[in-house]
């Protein structure tokens, strides 16, 4: 769940879905918000033990403060969109978009940059309160507590699968450590430091099974395991 293409999704969808901005920021808002709150839980509560009782990279204090943030924005989009006051603005029009052409003229270069930002501040703004309107009238209260206990579930898999490979190589490692590193390493994975977070995931997974005694050629040996037989079981689907 990488938090750098969701520009890339929302082009897409518009482009073969051929539905408007509004509706498809919505969609992947409901997404983002039911797929995250599981996993900011887990996060908090693993990664928060790894931080307290291993000396983490100041890396990974910023990236739990960074998805604290960004989970702390989508809540704030998600929940303020069910006010009738944002109900009441939806169709609204900012003042600051009936700046004339005269006005825009007569004003300085900051003038005119600070009007710029405005006017682009107030669209992105009506535009994410229009998305939290339509996000919220998707689902009902008995659907949102289905998705988040589906997310949830799908989550506490990630760390099995880990340690599953784990038993396979012979490591004597318990369920709740792999869960430390497995969580620390996609919380840290998700910031967009790289492209699609091109190795992030792998270096701090590793990092943290040294953290935990084993050597780096294991912890090597692990996290191409996993990778191997997704590669495996999806050669043999193309090939059924």
């Amino acid at each position: 769940m990488k938090l750098g293409g969701e520009a890339a999704k929302v082009y897409l969808f518009r482009k073969h879905s051929g539905l408007d901005y509004d509706r498809l920021t919505g969609i992947l808002l409901a997404l983002k918000y039911y797929s995250i709150l599981p996993f900011m839980c887990l996060a908090l509560f693993f990664a928060g033990f790894a931080l307290i009782n291993f000396d983490l990279p100041r890396l990974a204090l910023a990236a739990l403060a960074f998805l604290i943030l960004f989970f702390a924005v989508v809540a704030l989009i998600y929940y303020k969109a069910g006010s009738n006051s944002a109900h009441n603005q939806e169709h609204a029009t900012p003042e600051i978009w009936l700046a004339g052409t005269e006005t825009y003229n007569n004003m300085n270069l900051i003038g005119k940059v600070l009007l710029t930002f405005k006017k682009r501040l107030a669209k992105i703004i009506l535009l994410l309160t229009r998305a939290g309107i339509f996000a919220r009238s998707m689902t009902n209260r008995l659907e949102r507590f289905a998705l988040i206990s589906l997310s949830t579930l799908v989550w506490l898999t990630y760390p099995v699968k880990v340690l599953l490979f784990a038993r396979m190589l012979g490591l004597d490692i318990g369920l709740f450590s792999i869960a430390v590193i497995t969580f620390t390493a996609y919380l840290i994975s998700m910031v967009p430091l790289l492209p699609g977070g091109l190795g992030s995931y792998e270096a701090t997974m590793a990092l943290m099974f040294t953290l935990y005694g084993f050597t780096a050629y294991t912890a090597g040996n692990l996290l191409v395991s996993p990778g191997d037989l997704c590669t495996g079981c999806c050669c043999a689907g193309l090939l059924k």
